[in-house]
């Protein structure tokens, strides 16, 4: 009997490349496989699973551990519910008779499928795995980790210890609680210390805080909606003349700019806790009267209506009522600084190939944003664009990515840094993965609000993105102005102005590998990264 083949082809492997390896199922574009090396198939509802013998690039293995096993090659085959058994038929039926056609296609992009009745537009997962299993688990749950437990970093295994990150910022090492602002964060990389984060701000704004884990992320977040922030630098007391803003009969006459010493806040007659108390100046005349009161530092979580006792000096008290038109919503900045002498190139930086992560909750609500650079924006609340910026350009709706490196520039003294960038042009994502969603009200989720970019750079200047599942979602080749570019980063963040009136994303984790991984090792990482982040539902 003539020799048979399934084909199975989940995307086009021109536009979208393919992975060799996959142990979730996704980042192989296109397989064959012997029909005679079928050794079994299994249904679930509206699924088929076939098991296939001796169809993976391994000749032999080398397990140590007990109760674990390299799993065969399986694919997963969608179907019309209730015909899941006639597809088995079917693929048996074809298997044992002679035919002018040989090849069984099972096609998920619109070509043509030979059950096309049964199975028209199947979704189709392939796994060809690259790692052993434990015996009794089933999916990612399986998977063997840590064989080198020196190469995993905050529960990611990074395979050998020399592909281990220099900068590494996991939510779960956020030592602070739900809702306070975040003034330090430990580096988990190799860089250790030297490379120790704090949190950013300017101009009076509010620093990031921490989000507890939730729906959406299993582990805490770096938040940066810095709602119930008040206006800095301006005179809220209209000369003294606002009735809202109240000196007592202690108030020293003849200050200038005295800054605030103690702050009791209450809301609805309860004496309540921020989550970052703002700062006061107050001016006074020579009769004790209030020329002017100004906000140093916003603050966080205010509401209009609050009322704040406020010291001065020994025993000066000015009470201050929040009016709802005192309120700043625009910020210039708001990140995790985690290299502070920006003026001399810190080593390894620059990296003209590297691999950089993030995982991230988007709200519905959210716009997406760039979320590293080499700079922040500061002078305009109109900037969309800062050096070394990236994955995604500003207040975008998703489904794009902009990746900007620094130009080699030789100072007077003949020092060189690439911390200026020539701004690159955005490129569209590969399919429709990731986009903007109204704010509805309903619950988030990790399925739908829980997002990891893998990016990669190769020597050779190309750029390649994956997603959650693995999949090669972004693609750039080199240009004329990636010509002599290296990265060189500062901050993780929102890096460009931005408007609370909206949701602002969270950062789960971020970091930073000083080399490129390859394709298949960067796929695992960010199904990885995706699934440590992921909140299971009860």
């Amino acid at each position: 009997m003539t020799q048979k083949f399934f084909l199975f082809k989940r995307n086009d492997p021109s536009t979208k490349g393919g992975a060799v390896f996959s142990d979730n199922g996704k980042g192989i574009s296109a397989i064959t496989l012997q029909a005679n090396n079928l050794a079994y198939m299994a249904a679930d509802k509206g699924s088929i699973t076939m098991y296939f013998n001796a169809s993976a690039p391994f000749e032999e293995n080398s397990l140590t551990l007990a109760g674990e096993s390299f799993e065969k090659t399986s694919i997963r085959v969608t179907c019309e519910i209730g015909r899941e058994v006639e597809l088995m038929e079917a693929i048996i039926d074809f298997m044992n008779r002679d035919k002018t056609k040989n090849v069984m296609k099972f096609d998920a992009i619109g070509g043509t499928n030979t059950f096309s009745s049964i199975s028209p537009s199947p979704i189709i997962d392939t796994r060809v795995r690259a790692r052993p299993v434990e015996r009794g688990l089933s999916g990612t749950d399986g998977i063997v980790t840590g064989l080198d437990a020196a190469a995993v970093v905050n529960s990611i295994d990074f395979i050998k210890t020399s592909n281990k990150p220099f900068i590494d910022f996991a939510g779960e090492n956020i030592s602070v609680n739900d809702n306070v602002a975040i003034s330090s964060f430990s580096n988990s990389g190799t860089s250790g210390s030297d490379y120790d984060a704090t949190g950013s701000s300017t101009s009076g704004h509010p620093k990031p805080f921490c989000k507890d884990p939730d729906s959406a992320c299993s582990q805490k977040t770096v938040c940066f909606d810095l709602t119930g922030s008040l206006k800095v630098g301006v005179d809220l007391s209209n000369s003294g003349a606002a009735s809202h803003i109240v000196g007592n009969v202690n108030l020293d006459p003849n200050l200038s700019n005295e800054p605030s010493t103690v702050i009791i806040v209450q809301r609805d007659a309860t004496t309540i806790s921020l989550g970052e108390d703002p700062t006061f100046t107050v001016s006074t005349d020579a009769s004790s009267n209030i020329t002017d009161f100004k906000v140093v530092n916003g603050g966080r979580g205010i509401e209009a209506g609050d009322v704040f006792t406020i010291g001065f000096e020994t025993n000066g008290v000015v009470t201050y009522t929040v009016q709802s038109n005192e309120f700043n919503y625009d910020f210039y900045h708001s990140t995790i600084d985690f290299v502070t002498a920006p003026t001399s190139p810190d080593v390894p930086f620059p990296l003209a190939d590297y691999v950089i992560y993030i995982t991230f909750v988007a709200p519905d609500g959210a716009l997406f944003n760039p979320l590293y650079s080499n700079n922040i924006g500061t002078n305009s609340l109109t900037e969309t664009f800062v050096s070394n910026m990236g994955p995604m350009p500003g207040s975008s709706l998703g489904n794009e990515f902009e990746i900007n490196h620094g130009q080699r520039v030789v100072a007077a003294d003949l020092s060189v840094a690439y911390t200026t960038s020539v701004q690159s042009q955005i490129f569209p994502s590969l399919s429709p993965s990731f986009e903007y969603r109204a704010d509805s009200g309903d619950e988030l989720s990790s399925e739908k609000n829980l997002y990891t970019f893998v990016i990669r750079r190769t020597a050779g200047r190309e750029i390649f993105i994956y997603s959650r599942d693995g999949e090669l979602i972004g693609n750039r080749g080199p240009n004329e102005n990636d010509d002599d570019t290296k990265i060189e980063l500062r901050q993780f963040g929102m890096v460009l102005p931005f408007n609370v009136s909206n949701p602002q994303i969270r950062i789960a984790r971020f970091g930073i590998v000083e080399k490129d991984l390859g394709d298949l090792l960067c796929r695992n990482i960010a199904v990885q990264l995706q699934n440590h982040y992921t909140t299971t539902r009860s």
